[in-house]
């Protein structure tokens, strides 16, 4: 099932062993290279590795953990490696450099940890009147620090 990871922020997080809360979903970090969910953030510096989720959903975050074991704060993350936030707000150009938006959203498969593609914001007013467009990794060119740039084809408000 695919998932806004914006969506995913503050879910609890369950032990699929005991059925005990051990935490909350405070960010993700994604790893742009392998197209996958890295591990999940929680609160007091901890961090989930990818390998101990057993499922995602929109209500909830099943692990097959007891406690959070892995405390250390969080270093500055470099690429491939990316916080949501990070990437939230990059500009979206095309192949022909076409403004087409910006990053609104993070569109994640809560099946395989994949990420499927990005929700693009064309501004407050727009999004509410025509709602957000998407676009799928197959249609990313470049994935740069300064923006994304997206086949030329997308550019002709298909996005």
């Amino acid at each position: 099932m695919l998932h806004k990871m914006g969506g995913l922020l503050n879910l609890p997080i369950f032990s699929l062993t005991s059925g005990n809360k051990i935490a909350e979903v405070k960010n993700f970090i994604l790893n742009t290279e392998t197209e996958k969910l890295q591990g999940i953030v929680v609160e007091e510096d901890g961090f989930i590795d990818l390998k101990d989720v057993y499922s995602i959903s929109a209500e909830a975050i099943m692990v097959v953990l007891e406690k959070i074991t892995d405390k250390r704060p969080l270093a500055k993350l470099e690429p491939p490696l990316f916080l949501p936030e990070d990437l939230i707000g990059t500009p979206i150009i095309s192949e022909s450099g076409k403004a087409v938006g910006e990053i609104g959203d993070i569109i994640l498969d809560g099946t395989t940890t994949m990420i499927q593609g990005f929700e693009v914001s064309d501004g407050l007013f727009k999004d509410l009147v025509s709602g957000r467009t998407q676009i799928f990794l197959s249609d990313i060119v470049a994935f740069g620090e300064d923006v994304i740039v997206i086949k030329k084809e997308k550019d002709k408000g298909e996005v």
